[in-house]
């Protein structure tokens, strides 16, 4: 076995080859805007970065400067980038332990402490929906504008039956690297509310970045496939020569950049093939659930897999850096871990503004473990998995 949580996993030999030749390129950006303006309600802003969409989001919501937004406790570095790029002030909010969420009380909290909050995102952590009722009607009845993170759940359906991102005043979307919509790179932004045209002028991505790009899903192909037999020093080589792609740059301005139109055909299989690839992530997400210990398992969750995009499946796993260990040495690959840190990963997080406002997440952080359900698992596959945790698990 030779499994990755991440490091292209979405990406067979063929789809690697399909991602560079694709020629279709200007008839599928207009074939992309259209599939999610069907899905969302209004055309799409395409961005090269999805946190370039959120932090275009915010600008063009014409919020005063300062204001605070209020985000969940247990995120990327991306979010909290973006939100600081846009002249704006973070606001941690901490997590309920059992649903990765922040919840409408916790809000309804910080907005007696910190009333200078003018906006709210939702993220829908690793796919699994947040209860977004109850936290729309605040944001409605205080004046905030609300913006749906769909980095890790387009296709998710809240408790109340909405699909995610038909509820706030704008969507984001990320088609990064192992995310859902896997184009290595690429963002949109949709407002929902009205046509917004940005009013800044867009950069373009530079050719030896899109090179890279154009590389990473071959590159990480070999990597992986050869990873026993001199992979791994692939690997370490490719990533000291920067040739290989990174989805945590070292932009700071995060001026927002075209999407070129080579990209796009990609994003249109990936939304094309959705809805199956949502079933597969569930029926994979359900022999975790039915397999691993209870102990591990969060029981909302497992009720909201039918609901869920499931981006990773989540366990909470004490002694957790021995299980990875084992893991490793058996061809299992988990240490890729969203998230590591209340802001992550955990080798950021000192460069954020965070000072230790959500316990819960901080020590979540440290029991979490993500198992996969991209493209290379199958379920099959994840029995697998869950034997050799279990077998780790009993011995421990």
């Amino acid at each position: 076995m030779n499994i990755f949580n991440s490091l292209g996993s979405n990406y067979t030999l063929t789809e690697a080859l399909k991602f560079t030749l694709d020629l279709s390129r200007r008839s599928a950006r207009l074939q992309a805007a259209g599939i999610l303006k069907n899905r969302y309600g209004r055309n799409p802003v395409f961005t090269y970065k999805g946190r370039e969409a959120l932090r275009l989001a915010l600008t063009s919501m014409k919020l005063p400067p300062g204001s605070g937004v209020a985000i969940c406790g247990y995120t990327c570095i991306a979010v909290w980038q973006a939100i600081t790029a846009a002249g704006m002030v973070p606001v941690f909010l901490d997590i309920d332990p059992g649903t990765l969420h922040f919840s409408a009380v916790t809000l309804k909290k910080a907005l007696k402490t910190r009333p200078a909050i003018r906006a709210v995102i939702v993220q829908n952590t690793l796919g699994f929906p947040a209860d977004i009722a109850p936290i729309a009607d605040i944001c409605r009845r205080n004046g905030l504008a609300l913006i749906e993170d769909l980095a890790h759940s387009t296709g998710t359906l809240y408790p109340d039956g909405r699909n995610a991102g038909t509820v706030g005043d704008a969507v984001c979307l990320s088609f990064s690297q192992d995310k859902l919509i896997d184009c290595v790179s690429g963002g949109a932004v949709i407002f929902r509310r009205t046509e917004r045209k940005a009013t800044e002028r867009f950069g373009s991505v530079g050719r030896i970045q899109q090179m890279k790009d154009c590389l990473y899903p071959l590159l990480t192909f070999i990597i992986r496939s050869a990873y026993p037999y001199g992979g791994k020093v692939f690997h370490a080589l490719v990533k000291k020569s920067g040739l290989l792609t990174t989805p945590i740059g070292s932009e700071k301005s995060l001026s927002t950049r075209n999407l070129p139109d080579w990209y796009i055909p990609r994003l249109v299989r990936e939304l094309t093939n959705l809805n199956a690839d949502l079933i597969r992530r569930q029926s994979i997400a359900r022999v975790y659930a039915r397999n691993l210990p209870e102990v591990m398992i969060l029981p909302a969750l497992v009720i909201d897999i039918p609901r869920s995009a499931c981006l990773r499946f989540p366990v909470l796993v004490k002694n957790r850096d021995r299980l990875l260990r084992v893991m490793k040495r058996q061809g299992v690959h988990l240490g890729d871990i969203w998230y590591d840190a209340p802001v992550a990963p955990r080798k950021f997080l000192s460069r954020t503004t965070y000072r230790g406002e959500c316990p819960n997440a901080e020590k979540v952080a440290d029991m979490m473990v993500n198992l996969p359900t991209h493209r290379g698992v199958n379920t099959e596959t994840a029995r697998e998995i869950c034997e050799r945790i279990n077998r780790w698990h009993g011995s421990a």
